[in-house]
């Protein structure tokens, strides 16, 4: 029986744990999308202000006060800065892969990852 790797709570996860394997790739722009690495600890403040900018951009100006933890297409747009891939690309995933993106997004904003 092999050890548990553990990461310590002040280390940087390393690459792999990051990396999240697509159930199903998908075509973007002539690019097979099998994985996303999804730094998230590498986020700054002033990319949660540019992903909430463009949210507000392509929703019409949807009114975010009080709801942003909690709305996906928001998530959508942390996330693609955090993998380094367009939002659109993150809205043409498989649901189970984008709700999966969401979920590790949302989770890391609210402390729970």
């Amino acid at each position: 029986m092999t050890p548990a790797t553990t990461t310590k709570q002040d280390e940087t996860p390393a690459p792999d744990q990051n990396r999240i394997t697509l159930k199903t790739p998908i075509e973007f722009e002539g690019e097979t999308i099998r994985e996303v690495n999804l730094d998230l600890e590498n986020l700054t403040g002033e990319d949660l202000c540019n992903a909430e900018r463009e949210f507000l951009i392509t929703s019409g100006g949807m009114n975010l006060t009080g709801v942003a933890m909690t709305c996906q297409e928001y998530h959508m747009h942390v996330a693609a800065r955090a993998a380094g891939l367009s939002v659109e690309a993150i809205k043409q995933m498989k649901a189970r892969d984008c709700a999966r993106l969401i979920t590790e997004t949302q989770g890391f904003l609210l402390g729970a990852a």
